[in-house]
């Protein structure tokens, strides 16, 4: 997947960024091509993370953790039920008024969810292993 991936490593740093600029930008003046470009960055995203973490990988600025790679699927398939009611609770509570607050208000409910979600995977793991396994996709 290495060899494959980074063959897009160029396109997608240039590209990624200037999606979500063009997405930025778009929102306010070009509303009716918004869902389109925020499409093509998730797709083109997909390529930049993976080529970011391949390089970050490769000069050893980080490691591949067997717990975060364990947990990585049950993460993909279980953070939107989570990750959207916690926003909407999240925009209740707290109202944010400035455009950093909502940056800080979305930032906020990811890194819970996440932290949430890898405290119920390592409960699993160690408590229904066996569960975790069907309802994960391993069984």
């Amino acid at each position: 997947m290495m060899t494959e991936f980074s063959r897009f490593f160029k396109s997608s740093m240039i590209l990624y960024p200037l999606l979500a600029l063009l997405f930025v930008a778009s929102v306010h003046y070009l509303p009716i091509v918004s869902d389109t470009i925020k499409r093509l960055n998730v797709f083109v995203g997909l390529f930049f993370a993976y080529n970011v973490a391949a390089w970050l990988l490769r000069r050893g600025v980080c490691k591949v953790s067997s717990f975060l790679a364990a947990s990585s699927f049950f993460i993909y398939i279980t953070h939107t039920l989570l990750c959207g009611e916690l926003l909407k609770l999240l925009f209740f509570v707290c109202r944010p008024a400035t455009d950093l607050g909502m940056l800080s208000i979305y930032i906020l409910a990811v890194l819970v969810t996440v932290v949430f979600l890898l405290l119920v995977f390592y409960l699993l793991r160690r408590y229904t292993p066996s569960f975790l396994k069907v309802i994960a996709g391993r069984k």
